[in-house]
């Protein structure tokens, strides 16, 4: 129509360069439009974070809704679990276990998986997550990332490295070296 067509001109003068037109039938858009990539971003599962309980005593599982191929990636579940407890999580009222937002892609230089056991390789930023914690907090925070990790069904234990060595700890009550086990 000719509206259409001033609409179009309109829209290439102010810088739009691309126009996508869907085509539908009665029933809706035909099985070719319709592709499970093109709502992937929109479609979420829930993984299984451990926070603090809220007297920091111990740790508490919580389900949370994320895009639904993260669900097993441990980048993307370390980097949920630095986010703290969300008001969307299935469980209220739990703790951080390290500083909101102390970790970032970054700060993960990388993942392998050795048998059953993730490698997770940190930069020296990641040393900046853990000052000034007790033992009680510093124990609290390398479970919640273990106990995380270890939800995947093809993750038994986890080992920390920053840098490729072992980090020294926090508190001095942390032997850091060798695999950590997940304590449910």
């Amino acid at each position: 129509s000719e509206e259409l067509a001033e609409r179009i001109e309109k829209l290439g003068v102010s810088g739009i360069s691309q126009i996508v037109f869907v085509i539908g039938g009665s029933l809706g858009l035909s099985a070719q439009v319709m592709k499970r990539a093109d709502f992937a971003p929109l479609l979420c599962d829930l993984c299984t974070l451990y926070f603090a309980d809220g007297e920091g005593r111990g740790l508490q599982a919580s389900r949370r809704p994320v895009v639904y191929y993260q669900k097993q990636n441990p980048r993307a579940l370390l980097l949920e679990l630095s986010k703290g407890p969300q008001p969307y999580d299935e469980v209220p009222g739990l703790a951080a276990v390290m500083p909101v937002g102390s970790l970032s892609d970054a700060d993960i230089l990388g993942l392998a998986l050795s048998g059953r056991t993730v490698l997770v390789n940190f930069a020296p930023a990641f040393l900046e997550a853990g000052q000034g914690m007790d033992g009680q907090q510093e124990r609290l925070f390398v479970y919640a990332m273990t106990n995380t990790l270890c939800e995947n069904q093809t993750i038994g234990s986890a080992a920390y490295f920053v840098s490729g060595a072992v980090p020294e700890g926090f508190s001095g009550e942390i032997y850091w070296g060798g695999e950590f086990y997940p304590l449910k």
